[in-house]
């Protein structure tokens, strides 16, 4: 990256803390450089604050799904959500903020986001943290790193497949997700899981008509053939609108 690039990213960099944190905390960030330090942020939208690890990629990410609004979905009073790639919650709170009566399952399969984000939706009942990864079938997979970007870019695969393995993680179906929570009817599901949309809408199979609306953020310029399988399994979806990084269906 040239000097001009480097510069450019580094005013980004400021100015999201600043829009997030304040002056006083990025001040003290900036002065520390130390990735990772956890400060406490806050949002109009709820009471509690939000806790994030400056100088990753939490800051972006609250400006674009809290302060973007990035999952302002047309969904009437939902009573079931599952938060599919939860990271550290923060669309969990958006949903527990806004739709106060609904019953939340934030599914996060990497230890550091998991353990944020059970610290961050504890103010929240209506939210319940589970630390697995969404996937074809009940089981383990590794947790990979392969674009060296940490936090919001971690991927799972098949133990046999991982190159960058990070970790090892329980892994199961929407279905068993499903079933082992009584869920029934799923109002809204949303799907951020970097690329392995790609294997749990290739073959969905009955609990596709459990669902009745999908907000996702599809990754082909990770893995190729994400939104061709994504739209071969929605075709009973009729309804479809782009929020953002987003592709929201609902029947």
């Amino acid at each position: 990256m040239s000097l001009i690039g480097r510069a450019m990213r580094k005013q980004k960099e400021v100015k999201e803390h600043f829009l997030v944190l304040g002056p006083y905390d990025t001040a003290r960030y900036l002065f520390a450089r130390q990735p990772g330090v956890l400060v406490a942020a806050r949002w109009e939208g709820a009471p509690h604050p939000i806790w994030l690890r400056a100088g990753t990629s939490d800051i972006p990410t609250f400006l674009m799904v809290l302060d973007g609004a990035e999952y302002d979905v047309a969904v009437e009073r939902p009573s079931v959500i599952i938060d599919a790639g939860a990271n550290i919650g923060l669309a969990s709170i958006w949903f527990a903020s806004r739709f106060p009566q609904a019953r939340i399952l934030a599914v996060e399969p990497e230890k550091s986001n998991y353990d944020l984000l059970v610290r961050n939706v504890e103010p929240y009942p209506n939210v319940t943290p589970i630390h697995a990864a969404v996937w074809t079938h009940r089981g383990t997979l590794a947790i990979d790193d392969p674009r060296q970007e940490g936090a919001w870019a971690f991927q799972t695969r098949e133990l046999a497949d991982s190159l960058h393995p990070v970790e090892n993680v329980p892994c199961l179906s929407l279905a068993d997700l499903i079933s082992d929570y009584g869920l029934g009817w799923v109002d809204l599901l949303k799907v951020d899981i970097e690329g392995a949309e790609k294997e749990v809408f290739s073959s969905p199979g009955e609990w596709i008509g459990s669902i009745g609306a999908i907000a996702i953020e599809l990754h082909d310029r990770f893995k190729t053939g994400c939104a061709r399988s994504f739209y071969a399994a929605v075709v009973d979806f009729p309804v479809e609108q782009n929020l953002g990084e987003n592709v929201f269906v609902a029947r």
